[in-house]
């Protein structure tokens, strides 16, 4: 995973984390920890995925 913060010094700044998951467990071990550091959520995005059949 990697942590990006972006922002003009007059606007909040964003913070961005990207990385691969390996599941759906792994995703909502993300949101959980996301949730208790209290940061609001605004997106989650799905850049690149394989389809398994």
């Amino acid at each position: 995973m990697t942590i990006s913060v972006t922002g003009a010094e007059e606007s909040a700044p964003v913070t961005t984390l990207t990385g691969r998951l390996v599941d759906q467990a792994a995703l909502l071990g993300v949101l959980n920890s996301v949730y208790s550091l209290g940061m609001p959520l605004l997106s989650v995005d799905c850049l690149d995925a394989e389809q398994k059949t």
